[in-house]
């Protein structure tokens, strides 16, 4: 399942100097299953020719009840982050449009978006 869908319910989490829209589909859905959660990223090495990029599953205890989402959300974009840099060139619109820069004032404005996407 996809996390950088733009549709459904989101979330953002902080990362680096960036906010990621993120979709909560597949974390909801592990946690339902009480399965694990693995990151994964198909990065096109040739043409028709690609490699599957496992990251490491998300730690059991995030996925509790209630789920640390920016835990979670953290975890992932660090595991994503080390085929994205290898392969910059490969990120598409759909991940570019999920992220954005962070508010200039500071933490108040960056707790009013994540509150507002938390809470539709």
């Amino acid at each position: 399942m996809l996390v950088d869908v733009d549709r459904g319910k989101q979330f953002y989490v902080r990362f680096e100097d960036r906010l990621f829209r993120m979709a909560t589909g597949p974390i909801r859905l592990a946690q339902m299953l009480d399965a694990e959660l693995v990151p994964v990223l198909i990065v096109e090495t040739f043409t028709w020719k690609y490699t599957i990029h496992f990251g490491s599953p998300v730690p059991q205890h995030y996925l509790g009840s209630p789920p640390d989402m920016q835990a979670i959300g953290t975890h992932l974009l660090q595991e994503f982050s080390k085929a994205i840099t290898r392969h910059p060139e490969q990120c598409n619109m759909r991940l570019l449009r999920a992220m954005c820069p962070l508010p200039e004032n500071g933490l108040a404005d960056l707790s009013v978006v994540i509150q507002t996407a938390e809470n539709p």
